[in-house]
């Protein structure tokens, strides 16, 4: 069991899947920095909680710490564009993950979902250009509180961007997310190549300059990806360092 400590004055207990007896937690994604699981939580008296939740486990407790405090600022300063945080796992005494809202889908998914009820009928793997429109205005609207909030998100791509029961969206995943200053422009930033914007495809991730036109790039690869089916962020890739 690990102890969790909410934002609240709640404390609960996570429950880990034990083989054989109740399964209260399973993976939902895993990436270089951590691992996604659902679980639900029983709360200190015994009773389970009765919503669905998800925590992140960091593979350090510096990873965790430093995820855990952009997560905090951004949900006071832009509540409605980020995954509601609900408290931090603990283990040993240490941090070893929060724990936030479970969304029933991440937008990588979705997106198969609007090809589906939305996508061209000559081109299946195009989504119809107004659906497209109203996504990216949700996402941008979003994204600008962020940025107004003083941050850069820095790794904006399907899989971080959770889509809510009524289809609105908010971002996830702040591991790479640090304030908008000079001081961290010249921090190295492990985002995703594909989406990554081509002034920080240098080779060791390192762009002396303001950050949140990179994460606009990331979001038009999105887009193109909705409107043509295809991802234009590996020619990207390419183009940048064959130019070189």
């Amino acid at each position: 069991m690990v102890v969790g400590e909410c934002l609240g004055a709640l404390y609960f207990v996570l429950i880990l899947s034990v083989q054989g007896r109740t399964e209260r937690i399973w993976l939902l994604a895993y990436g270089s920095s951590g691992a996604i699981y659902a679980c639900l939580l029983r709360l200190l008296d015994g009773t389970l909680h009765p919503a669905r939740y998800a925590v992140k486990r960091g593979i350090t407790g510096r990873i965790n710490e430093e995820e855990s405090m952009a997560h905090e600022a951004l949900m006071y300063y832009a509540p409605s564009s980020v995954v509601p945080l609900v408290g931090r796992v603990y283990s040993k005494g240490m941090l070893s993950g929060i724990i936030t809202k479970y969304m029933p889908s991440d937008f990588h998914n979705f997106i198969a979902r609007l090809r589906r009820e939305f996508g061209d009928p000559v081109d299946r793997w195009s989504v119809h250009p107004h659906v497209v429109r109203w996504y990216t205005v949700d996402i941008l609207v979003k994204l600008l509180q962020i940025h107004l909030s003083g941050f850069c998100h820095s790794d904006i791509k399907s899989e971080n961007i959770l889509v809510d029961e009524d289809g609105y969206i908010c971002f996830t995943d702040f591991g790479a997310c640090k304030e908008e200053s000079e001081e961290n422009w010249r921090k190295e930033v492990h985002g995703t190549a594909y989406t990554t914007a081509p002034e920080r495809l240098d080779g060791n991730g390192i762009w002396d300059g303001p950050r949140w036109p990179a994460d606009l790039w990331s979001v038009g690869v999105i887009m193109h990806d909705l409107l043509f089916g295809d991802t234009v962020g590996h020619y990207s890739f390419l183009l940048f360092h064959t130019n070189q």
